[in-house]
């Protein structure tokens, strides 16, 4: 896998670093080059997902295989990679990325509950990338400072591959996804750490 983003000018770079300054988040539209998103795709394809429950979370689907996250998280912590993450969001401190495939579909309580991603103190930056193929229903993505009900984000479906940046400092945001009303929502994860 030889160029995972797109080349970009410093003016795109710059408004994309502006607008996660002003909403702790941002939207990277036709962030991938279109070949990496294809090789990661069979990447998932070659996986099988497995129900997992967490009482304080929710419900989902996910991949369980350490190899496969051994391959992502070797991907997603190359110096090019984290070093756009470090300049968008002016976080030098970042040194790896660890990664999460996932999928929330349309059945019961099939959703994430508010949460600030506690469970590990060093990760300061989300990205979530849109895997779902098909059109879902449901399942917007939620940020709120924590102890507010203003909301920093809410975030729909993405196009197939779309990136959406959001900072998790654990002691200051939380975030949330709705549940899927129809069909499913498939999405990798990637949690930048200091």
């Amino acid at each position: 896998m030889n160029r995972i983003i797109r080349k970009m000018s410093d003016s795109e770079i710059n408004d994309y670093t502006n607008q996660f300054q002003s909403n702790h988040s941002v939207l990277l539209s036709n962030f991938f080059e279109p070949t990496f998103l294809e090789k990661l795709q069979s990447l998932i394809d070659n996986q099988t997902f497995e129900f997992f429950h967490d009482p304080r979370i929710g419900k989902e689907y996910r991949i369980d295989s350490n190899e496969f996250y051994a391959t992502l998280n070797i991907i997603f912590s190359s110096a090019d990679f984290l070093n756009f993450f470090r300049q968008v969001s002016c976080k030098e401190e970042i040194r790896l990325a660890t990664t999460r495939v996932y999928k929330i579909l349309d059945e019961d309580d099939y959703q994430i509950h508010w949460h600030n991603d506690n469970r590990v103190s060093s990760r300061v930056l989300s990205l979530r990338i849109e895997l779902s193929k098909d059109a879902y229903e449901g399942g917007e993505f939620q940020l709120r400072r924590i102890g507010t009900t203003d909301l920093l984000a809410n975030v729909g479906q993405l196009k197939y591959g779309e990136t959406f940046l959001f900072q998790v400092d654990f002691d200051q945001f939380e975030h949330q996804v709705l549940q899927v009303t129809k069909g499913e929502r498939v999405s990798l994860v990637i949690w930048f750490l200091k």
